[in-house]
């Protein structure tokens, strides 16, 4: 159900992404992994590797982003079915809680967008994590290689998207299930507690700066506009009640009230009733949610890991509930099949989920390409038209820089040239000009006889364009 994503093309999504990671130099996109404590331009630095090596192996061609996603998808589906296998003692019921996370149709975005691939990676890691955290070495060696792999696993998770900064509470939770089973169990090969809390330690030193420093530091993730953060309850149960209505396809649609009583009276339930895994399950869904309930509202796939921890619960909710019997392990698999079924009729993604907009970048991008074989190092260009302007104002200006692979080009776009905006000096012609349209690809545009075309030609229409020839290598 979701080898379809394999269809897909580029979005303005990968454009930004791929240009700000192809322009920016490998020292400091590895050394922005570890400077967590301070703002960046580079926000998601571990992401923009990956899209760096992607570019750099395959360029302008989307088949090998899209499998890389897709290949995650599946990488946690299985790591959450080990987690949740070790926490639960359960086959049925650890399949029951990972087939949850496998697939949603309001997960389109992992699917559809490679560009979803800084939150897919970030939940990645932070499975590895846990998985990482639920290890029991038998030597000081294994235990210095645990803990040196969880900060590695941390600064990955965080560096890829800031819904990790829930980690080591994760960690803090599920370290304190496995004592409290060792103690009760009498393991042979218990770990020391300080191992532990070293763990736990460590990820809490990475977390704490790179909060308070790259995302809410002057100049952090916080002060861009779609991150702005409204500290108010009503934003936070408004946004609890859209991931609620997600989850439920829509088909129910929460109240901020009913949804806030849905995320916190479980745990309370839980904690009653004396059913450990079912409350740390469900406590951590509401903080693993926490860095989504107070910005502007966000899709589901961006709530992947309190999903995950959803799952978990209600898996953990249903063992400790029915009795043990012969019988007992079919009831999760029951729920499977009941998911396979609700995602069959109405959770299906239509695929390409971004046929016109691939379509015209597609275009766009080997028309540019095409048109610039022969463009010289020091040259001007301009564009007199750009149908990505209003919706993706600089989706052109990416695949501009992309296409020549370099960011130091004179580019006057449509909207600076209506501005006033001239070359230096003011008689300079430019090298290329070009229109950029959404059914009939690239135009290169002319004066008479061939002539350059300066400013003033433009702004008064003194010009001609002919189609670019595009060849059907793709690059």
């Amino acid at each position: 159900m979701i080898s379809g994503g394999m269809a897909e093309g580029f979005t303005h999504d990968d454009l930004m992404n791929a240009g700000k990671a192809v322009f920016t130099p490998w020292r400091r996109l590895l050394l922005e992994n570890l400077l967590i404590w301070r703002p960046s331009e580079v926000i998601r630095p571990f992401g923009e590797i990956v899209y760096r090596l992607l570019w750099d192996a395959f360029g302008f061609n989307p088949k090998p982003y899209h499998l890389f996603c897709l290949t995650l998808v599946v990488l946690n589906t299985l790591m959450a079915f080990c987690v949740a296998r070790r926490l639960l003692g359960s086959t049925s019921f650890a399949l029951m809680a990972a087939w949850g996370l496998a697939f949603h149709g309001f997960f389109w975005g992992m699917y559809s967008n490679a560009g979803v691939v800084f939150d897919i990676l970030a939940a990645t890691v932070y499975l590895a994590t846990l998985a990482l955290a639920l290890w029991r070495p038998l030597s000081r060696l294994g235990h210095i290689a645990r803990l040196l792999l969880m900060a590695l696993g941390a600064l990955a998770a965080l560096n890829s998207k800031e819904i990790a900064v829930s980690l080591p509470l994760a960690v803090a939770a599920v370290l304190a299930l496995l004592h409290c089973e060792e103690r009760r169990d009498g393991s042979i090969h218990p770990v020391p507690l300080k191992w532990d809390l070293a763990a736990c330690g460590a990820l809490l030193l990475l977390t704490i700066p790179f909060a308070f420093g790259r995302v809410l530091g002057h100049g952090g993730l916080e002060q861009v506009p779609d991150y702005r953060l409204t500290l108010t309850s009503g934003r936070a149960v408004e946004n609890l009640a859209a991931f609620l209505s997600n989850l439920c396809y829509g088909r129910a649609n929460w109240t901020p009230a009913g949804a806030a009583t849905a995320f916190l009276l479980p745990p309370a339930l839980f904690l009653a009733l004396r059913w450990p895994l079912p409350f740390v399950a469900s406590l951590m869904a509401v903080f693993s949610f926490l860095p989504l309930a107070f910005i502007p509202p966000r899709g589901l796939d961006a709530a992947y890991l309190p999903v995950f921890w959803i799952c978990l619960a209600l898996a953990a909710a249903l063992q400790a509930a029915l009795p043990v019997t012969s019988w007992t392990p079919v009831a999760p698999l029951v729920v499977v099949l009941a998911l396979v079924v609700t995602h069959r009729r109405i959770g299906e993604v239509p695929f390409p989920f971004f046929r016109e907009e691939s379509r015209s970048i597609e275009l766009a991008y080997n028309g540019i390409r095409a048109a610039t074989t022969d463009f010289p190092p020091n040259g001007a260009m301009a564009i007199v038209e750009d149908h990505f302007e209003q919706k993706f104002e600089w989706a052109t200006t990416f695949m501009t820089l992309l296409a020549l692979g370099r960011d130091d080009l004179v580019v006057l776009r449509p909207r600076e040239l209506a501005a006033g905006a001239v070359l230096e000096p003011p008689n300079r012609s430019f090298d290329l000009v070009l229109r950029v349209t959404r059914d009939h690809g690239v135009l290169r545009c002319s004066g008479a006889a061939g002539r350059p075309l300066t400013v003033p030609d433009l702004r008064a229409g003194a010009y001609g364009c002919v189609p670019v020839v595009v060849s059907n290598t793709r690059n």
